[in-house]
């Protein structure tokens, strides 16, 4: 298995992100009520479409998708239309080394810098979204309110990356192909999954 970067010169002309919980739901045919058990494996998945491409861009992504092989390798993916709001702009560390759930401690972040609402930041490769408002006291700490919940527990002083928030993905199915027309142009649509082996 390989991991490839999606490549630079392919900017999306859309995507859309989803959140994939995984969580088990009973309603009782009896009485109507409804049971709901979070079990944890929640991912992330996006849907990639290009423009239409030619020459030199349109071979490199035909051959991207090939070296992906369907399902066999990775692509590292980031969200193209990300844009950070929270002032934090480097990247911080995990304070602690019995981190779980829901709820993320850090520290070396600048005095006073945030991360607000909806900023994401990658883990373990893992990528995660802040839910709420985050402001670093007065020694660079901060408390993070995240989903989906760690996925294990993080070592002391792990990179928590924020400048450019990535995960592993792979594709949904073991086909791939491109749409050509007359004049040597293609377009494609991908659609991947976030790879959460641990």
């Amino acid at each position: 298995m390989t991991d490839y970067t999606w490549p630079a010169a392919i900017i999306p002309a859309s995507s859309e992100w989803r959140l994939i919980s995984n969580t088990a739901v009973f309603s009782s045919p009896m009485s109507g009520t409804t049971r709901t058990v979070s079990r944890g494996g929640d991912r992330w998945a996006c849907s990639v479409t290009t423009p239409p491409l030619k020459g030199a861009n349109r071979q490199t992504m035909r051959a991207f998708l090939a070296n992906l092989r369907g399902q066999a390798s990775r692509v590292v993916l980031s969200d193209h239309s990300y844009v950070r709001r929270g002032t934090q702009a480097a990247n911080v560390l995990v304070m602690g080394a019995a981190e779980t759930g829901s709820t993320l401690h850090v520290d070396a972040a600048t005095v006073s810098a945030t991360l607000l609402t909806g900023d994401l930041f990658t883990l373990g490769g893992y990528l995660y979204m802040v839910t709420a408002d985050a402001t670093a006291n007065g020694s660079g700490q901060m408390t993070l309110s995240i989903v989906p919940p760690l996925r294990s527990t993080p070592a002391d002083n792990a990179a928590v990356t924020i400048t450019t928030p990535t995960a592993r993905f792979l594709l949904t199915g073991n086909s791939v192909g491109w749409n050509n027309v007359p004049g040597g142009i293609s377009s494609f649509a991908c659609e991947f999954v976030e790879d959460i082996a641990v």
